[in-house]
């Protein structure tokens, strides 16, 4: 194993997925997201706890860039 910095990591992964760590982390919360979303069994705040995010605002607006509609919008669907 080799030792890697934060930005050494950024840069290498962005490199080679496009994306940084960062990036990779949240949309793999959102994809969690909207299988909870479809299963209409929590609400958006629950979802929002139970994939990582701490703010259910902050999750709202993650997932409205990520997946052009709001959370809400989503469930309805």
């Amino acid at each position: 194993a080799t030792a890697t910095s934060r930005s050494g990591l950024n840069r290498k992964m962005k490199s080679i997925l496009g994306v940084t760590p960062l990036d990779f982390l949240r949309e793999a919360r959102i994809k969690r997201a909207c299988q909870m979303l479809a299963s209409k069994e929590l609400n958006v705040s629950e979802i929002a706890f139970k994939c990582g995010f701490s703010d259910p605002k902050y999750f709202s607006r993650c997932f409205k860039q990520s997946m052009g509609m709001s959370p809400t919008e989503y469930k309805k669907k």
